[in-house]
């Protein structure tokens, strides 16, 4: 008995289909991009001469003060305020401070930004913060978010 041509055509696919898929396999997992790039933590910011009432005057060019999470050499950090869409980069120490100055800023009104990337690998995952005025009308507070900004 011959089998028929539709069957044969039926078989044939199905070995073409099976070898397909073993040669260019099947990954059932996830793949998501790696960040290679340390983490950046700002410690402070701070207003070189602050004015008598920052309340009246909450426009300010300050400086951030930071930290990466690892040490490392070649890292770029990066700040970017949201609200003014203003950025600006600098290098890290061999320790992995870094200070970014003259920062624009409205302390009523902000989202700030910063992540990190060294050299060729993947940008570190950004970090938000929102800074305000103190309670001492003198000195400026500085939230972490959870989020982004909204």
């Amino acid at each position: 008995m011959r089998r028929s041509k539709l069957a044969h055509m039926f078989k044939s696919l199905v070995a073409v289909a099976f070898a397909v898929s073993v040669v260019s396999g099947c990954n059932a997992v996830i793949t998501t991009a790696a960040h290679t790039s340390p983490m950046p933590l700002i410690n402070g910011i701070s207003i070189p001469v602050p004015p008598p009432s920052l309340q009246l005057e909450p426009r300010q060019a300050v400086d951030v003060d930071g930290t990466l999470d690892e040490q490392d050499l070649g890292v770029t950090v990066y700040l970017y305020e949201h609200v003014s869409e203003r950025g600006y980069f600098v290098e890290s120490t061999d320790s992995g401070d870094f200070m970014i100055s003259a920062v624009d800023i409205d302390l009523t009104d902000n989202c700030i930004e910063v992540y990190t990337q060294k050299s060729e690998a993947d940008p570190s995952v950004g970090v938000f913060y929102r800074a305000g005025i103190a309670a001492d009308d003198q000195s400026v507070e500085v939230e972490m978010l959870n989020e982004p900004c909204t």
